[in-house]
C-alpha cells in the first residue's frame, strides 16, 4: 500500500513533467512574438534548459546518496514550481531564460529520481505507465493551450496553471517522506550487496553505458523534435489552420500515451527487445510518411510515430538493470536521462535553425534522419550486450 501511494504520486509528477513538453511547441509562436524574439530563439531556451537538466540528471546518483531520494525529489519539484511561476508572473525574455534554467534543474531531478525509484522498486508495467503519464501531460499541453486561447487568455496563463499543480505536488512529497526509499529492505547479505552503488567513474568505464546513453540521445531527440516542431511544420509550413495543427499535435501525444498504457498491460509478458525493434522500425516508417506527405498524409505519419514510440523509452529504462548490473543502474539511469536531455534540447535547437535557414520541410527531413540513427544505435547496443532477447525486468 505504501509503495502504491508513492507510485501514484510519481504518476502525477510525470503528468506535470510532460505538460511542458507538450505545451511549449504550440505556444512558442505567440511567446516569441510577444517577447520580441525570433522563432529560432527557441534554440537559446533549449541550450539553457540543457545545462540545467544535465547538471542535475548526470549527478543524480551522488546527489541521492548524499541527500536521500525524498529530499532530492522535494527540491526538484519546488524548483520546477518556481520556474513555471516565473514564466507566468514575469513575462520578459530575460526572466524566461532564468525561469527555464530553474525549471530544467527541477526536471532533471524529477525525471532521473522517479526512473531510479521505479526501476529499483517497481515493474516494467509501472515504468511504462509512469511514462504514459508523461504522455498524458504532453497530450494535455496542446489542449490546455487551445482552451486558454479559446477564452482569450495569453500564453502566461498556461504556465501559471501548471505552477499551481506543481505546488500541490510539492506538498504531497513533503508529507510522504517515508515512502521514498530507493532500495528494497536488505533481508540478506546478497540483497545488501545488490544495493551497493558504483561511483560515477566506475560506471563511465563501461562501453555499454556509452552506447546506451547515445541511444537515449537520438531517441529523445526524435520524440521531442516531432512533438515540438510539428505544429510549426503544419501551421507555417503546410498552411494548416492553427487550431487544427494544435489538435493534431495533441493527437500525437495522445496516441503516444494510449500506446504506453496498452503496452503496460503486457510489458511483463513479452520479449522487450523484439518490441523495441519493431517500434523503432515503425516509427521510422511514420517519419518517412511525415516527410513525404502524399495527399496530405503527413499527419498520419506523425500519428503513427506517436503510437510506435510509446514503449521505447520505458522499455529501455526497465532493462537498464539487466543491461549494466544493479550496482551501475542508478548512475546509468541518470546518464541516460542526461543524454536524453542533451538529445532533446540540442536537436530541437538545431532543427529550428535548419527550418529558418532552409524551409520548414527540413523539420520532417530531420526527424527521418534522427529516427534512422536511433534504430542504428539500438542494433549496436544489442551487439555490445550480446543479449539478443533481454526480457522485462521487475
Amino acid at each position: 500500500m505504501r509503495s502504491n501511494k508513492a507510485i501514484l504520486i510519481a504518476y502525477l509528477c510525470y503528468i506535470a513533467l510532460g505538460s511542458f513538453d507538450g505545451l511549449l511547441g504550440v505556444v512558442w509562436p505567440e511567446m516569441s512574438s510577444k517577447l520580441g524574439v525570433p522563432l529560432e530563439a527557441l534554440g537559446v531556451l533549449a541550450i539553457v534548459a540543457l545545462v540545467g537538466f544535465v547538471l542535475v540528471s548526470f549527478n543524480t546518483g551522488p546527489l541521492i546518496r548524499i541527500r536521500g531520494l525524498h529530499t532530492f525529489l522535494l527540491i526538484s519539484i519546488v524548483l520546477r514550481t518556481i520556474g513555471f511561476a516565473s514564466f507566468a508572473l514575469f513575462p520578459s525574455w530575460s526572466t524566461v531564460i532564468i525561469a527555464i534554467f530553474i525549471s530544467a534543474l527541477g526536471a532533471g531531478g524529477i525525471d532521473a529520481g522517479l526512473n531510479i525509484f521505479i526501476a529499483r522498486r517497481g515493474t516494467a508495467r509501472q515504468i511504462n505507465w509512469l511514462h504514459a503519464c508523461f504522455g498524458i501531460g504532453a497530450t494535455l499541453g496542446p489542449f490546455l493551450a487551445a482552451g486558454v486561447q479559446a477564452i482569450g487568455g495569453s500564453w502566461e496563463w498556461n504556465f501559471g496553471l501548471i505552477a499551481v499543480f506543481m505546488a500541490g505536488l510539492s506538498v504531497l512529497i513533503w508529507f510522504t517522506s517515508s515512502l521514498w526509499q530507493v532500495d528494497p529492505p536488505t533481508d540478506s547479505k546478497q540483497t545488501a550487496e545488490s544495493n551497493q552503488h558504483a561511483k560515477l567513474m566506475q560506471s563511465l568505464r563501461l562501453p555499454v553505458i556509452w552506447i546506451s546513453t547515445t541511444l537515449f540521445f537520438f531517441y529523445v531527440g526524435t520524440e521531442l523534435s516531432a512533438g515540438q516542431w510539428s505544429f510549426t511544420l503544419f501551421s507555417l509550413g503546410r498552411g494548416i489552420p492553427e487550431l487544427a495543427a494544435k489538435f493534431w499535435v495533441g493527437i500525437y501525444w495522445g496516441i503516444f500515451t494510449v500506446g504506453r498504457i496498452l503496452f503496460g498491460l503486457i510489458a511483463d509478458k513479452v520479449r522487450i527487445t523484439r518490441v523495441v525493434r519493431a517500434a523503432l522500425i515503425t516509427s521510422s516508417a511514420g517519419a518517412v510518411l511525415l516527410a513525404w506527405n502524399p495527399a496530405g498524409l503527413g499527419i498520419a505519419g506523425l500519428v503513427l510515430m506517436g503510437f510506435a514510440q510509446a514503449p521505447i523509452y520505458p522499455s529501455l529504462i526497465a532493462t537498464t538493470v539487466a543491461r549494466v548490473g544493479a550496482e551501475h543502474a542508478q548512475n546509468a539511469i541518470g546518464f541516460q536521462g542526461a543524454a536524453g536531455g542533451v538529445g532533446g534540447t540540442t536537436m530541437t535547437s538545431l532543427i529550428g535553425l535548419l527550418a529558418v535557414s532552409f524551409g520548414f520541410e527540413m523539420i520532417a527531413v530531420s526527424v527521418v534522419i534522427l529516427s534512422l540513427f536511433t534504430y542504428l544505435m539500438f542494433e549496436i547496443l544489442l551487439v555490445i550486450t550480446r543479449k539478443p532477447e533481454v526480457g522485462a525486468v521487475g
